[in-house]
């Protein structure tokens, strides 16, 4: 597994550790099967201290022309933040 997660505090910008496995959960399961983009439900995100969507953006690469997923690409917006 690799992540990195970055957060946005006070004007700053820092980098911060994922201490799970953040393959089980919806923002990266469904856009992997679907096979699109998508934007969570909103919810309360311990990291960022706020209520926040995500939006996840699966990629793949080709291999023997065949597209093979190979992650996700994914944002966390505040709901206050989107407001503004």
């Amino acid at each position: 597994l690799y992540s990195s997660y970055y957060i946005r505090k006070s004007g700053r910008i820092k980098k911060s550790p994922i201490n799970y496995d953040y393959r089980s959960h919806d923002w990266y399961q469904v856009p992997k099967l679907l096979g699109r983009p998508v934007l969570s439900e909103p919810y309360y995100g311990e990291s960022g201290q706020a209520v926040m969507t995500t939006y996840s953006v699966p990629f793949y690469r080709q291999e023997q022309g065949k597209q093979v997923f190979e992650g996700m690409v994914s944002v966390d917006l505040s709901l206050e933040r989107l407001r503004r």
